[in-house]
């Protein structure tokens, strides 16, 4: 099972959908929804391009070079729409010339260009502002992405290929990114991946302080198996039923050791007591559940049963809490009142035993 579940590990990935923090009765979480399921429409994208010039961005072969970037970004699957000052140029000179199709394209000169934006002025709502297209010396154009529905791995997979593409198509300039939900989606990813490196350094912490603490390098080595196991195999699972590892899960990934290992310690450092007196093996496994086993079994259960309740929560990352928690210590005890002593038994070789006789 524990070998199993180990090579599902790699199957998580650092991915998830931010949308899902909202809780579900929310009136946001509904109109996100709503818009999801109706308009197609996932997060919204801005990038600006600076020429370097005054006048730069009204340049009729720069604009035409952008239309092109903008068709390109408009033909893939995952964008469901795109909007620039290319499109408004278009659209003004079609409109001007009696909606007639054959002016829908850029214009041959600046100024004509220049006549198109001041027309576009004096019937611009606020919401489309040409202000937020282009800035006032005409040096730096926008353009507007809104992808479809997408998860975070998704989003920052299409800003690399819409980069990847305006390196080629304008090797000249740099895309400026300006998307609070790209750099957030970046964050989320880094915090992600520091989460797990974090686990890592934490078990090995751990393990040199059960060193110290049970003065055995040994025993402090062999505390790693059922300290690791837990979330191991929990993980595992979550791997093959949902698979996606956000910052929250992480977070639980990196807490789930700091509370299995309360029980480990207990049952090793009973059954060393017992040891260190010249009990045999068997002895000193039955000392340690006897004397810590009731304690841990009640701990256990105050966990579980407190950590429960979020199941019944609105918002996803409090129900993954008890979805992944509460089978984490559940599992911990198991193990090490079953598994441990399995493992004490098989590889403690570190003592002579000399049963203790009492009058």
């Amino acid at each position: 099972m524990a070998g199993v579940t180990f090579l599902l590990l790699p199957l998580n990935q650092t991915d998830f959908n931010r949308l899902d923090f909202i809780a579900t009765d929310s009136d946001i979480k509904q109109y996100y929804d709503d818009v999801t399921e109706k308009i197609n429409r996932g997060p919204a994208l801005s990038y600006g391009v600076d020429t370097g010039r005054v006048d730069g961005g009204i340049q009729p072969a720069f604009l035409r070079e952008i239309d092109q970037f903008v068709n390109w970004l408009g033909e893939q699957q995952d964008i469901e729409s795109v909007a620039s000052i290319a499109e408004i140029v278009k659209t003004v000179g079609r409109v001007a010339n009696q909606n007639d199709s054959a002016f829908f394209q850029i214009p041959d000169t600046p100024e004509s260009v220049g006549n198109y934006l001041n027309a576009y002025r004096l019937v611009e709502t606020e919401d489309l502002s040409l202000s937020g297209f282009i800035n006032s010396d005409n040096s730096l154009i926008a353009v507007f992405v809104n992808a479809t529905p997408m998860s975070n791995q998704q989003l920052i997979d299409l800003d690399g290929r819409i980069t990847d593409k305006f390196k080629e198509d304008f090797p000249q300039l740099e895309l400026l990114h300006g998307s609070g939900i790209l750099l957030f989606a970046r964050m989320d990813e880094l915090v992600t991946i520091e989460l797990l490196q974090g686990y890592s350094i934490s078990l090995l912490l751990i393990t040199l302080s059960l060193i110290v603490g049970l003065r055995s390098i040994y025993f402090g080595i062999l505390s790693v198996l059922p300290n690791l196991l837990p979330a191991t195999i929990v993980f595992g699972l979550w791997a093959l039923f949902v698979g996606q590892l956000d910052p929250f899960v992480m977070m639980l990934f990196s807490i789930s050791i700091g509370l299995v290992v309360d029980d480990t310690v207990h049952i090793l450092s009973h059954y060393l007591e017992g040891r260190r007196i010249g009990a045999n093996k068997e002895d000193s496994i039955s000392h340690a559940i006897r004397v810590a086993g009731p304690a841990l079994t009640i701990t256990t259960a105050v966990l579980a049963l407190g950590t429960t309740i979020l199941i019944g929560a609105n918002t996803l990352y409090f129900q993954q809490a008890a979805k992944l928690l509460v089978p984490i210590v559940v599992l911990a005890l198991v193990l090490d009142l079953l598994y441990l002593p399995t493992i004490l038994k098989r590889f403690d070789n570190r003592f002579k035993s000399n049963r203790i006789v009492t009058s």
